[in-house]
């Protein structure tokens, strides 16, 4: 998938499909999404990564992908429990290359009265855009090669972002972190690292790793700890009625 060409083919369909700001804000974030995955046909985001990225809340990210979907820029569908939707981008630019290579063979065709050529024609123009795009990945892929010949830096590593005030991960980290636990219980990992590195002024290399180490089994703890303290009450409550009952 080309970007730029996905990026231009979109501002041409929104031309005659006007779409809400929110709508064109969550394509623009999935679509860098996909493109930072490497054009994957499916890939997958969390919510909260989107909210980041458009500034949107989780009920317009989900009202906008819905009409996405509706008026086929985008396919999607839930996972269960935590895990984050699935998302697969629609082309737009192949299909605007080939209706406007259809149309200017068919009315030039109209004009010299000569339909029989028409179907020739197209596929001779869409037989040039496929051979033409295998040739400008192929060039591309040449120069890539050789920059990487020429280039013997060590390759840049992926940038951070904050997800709490002393927390930064990759996305992939947190990606990782949600695919393996879950949203929820990701974003309460972080809000306690968070809060003891502000508190201790504690730093870490990699607070990917320092979740891992030790923030997830403190989580799971407390987690634990608050079951038991829920059953304990429950069962007071019960033996309490019992007594009032007698």
């Amino acid at each position: 998938m080309n970007y730029i060409r996905e990026l231009n083919a979109f501002y041409d369909w929104l031309e005659t499909n006007p779409l809400n700001h929110q709508c064109i804000a969550l394509w623009h974030a999935l679509m860098h999404t996909n493109s930072k995955a490497g054009w994957k046909k499916e890939f997958t985001v969390a919510v909260i990564t989107l909210e980041l990225k458009t500034g949107l809340n989780r009920r317009a990210i989900e009202r906008a992908r819905n009409t996405l979907e509706q008026v086929g820029l985008i396919r999607w569908r839930k996972r269960s429990g935590n895990q984050s939707a699935i998302y697969e981008m629609i082309p737009l630019s192949e299909k605007f290359v080939r209706q406007n290579d259809i149309q200017t063979v068919a009315q030039s065709d109209a004009q010299n009265d000569v339909q029989t050529d028409v179907q020739t024609d197209v596929q001779s123009v869409a037989q040039t855009v496929v051979q033409s795009d295998a040739q400008s990945v192929a060039i591309n892929k040449t120069k890539l090669n050789e920059t990487k010949k020429k280039n013997n830096n060590p390759p840049i590593s992926p940038q951070k972002r904050h997800y709490a005030e002393y927390v930064t991960m990759t996305e992939g980290e947190y990606q990782k972190l949600v695919e393996a636990h879950g949203e929820e219980f990701t974003r309460r990992c972080i809000e306690v690292l968070n809060n003891y590195k502000g508190a201790n002024g504690k730093k870490y290399k990699s607070d990917y790793l320092a979740i891992l180490n030790w923030v997830v089994g403190r989580v799971k703890e407390e987690m634990a700890r608050e079951k038991s303290r829920r059953s304990v009450a429950r069962r007071g409550n019960e033996i309490d009625y019992d007594f009032l009952s007698l």
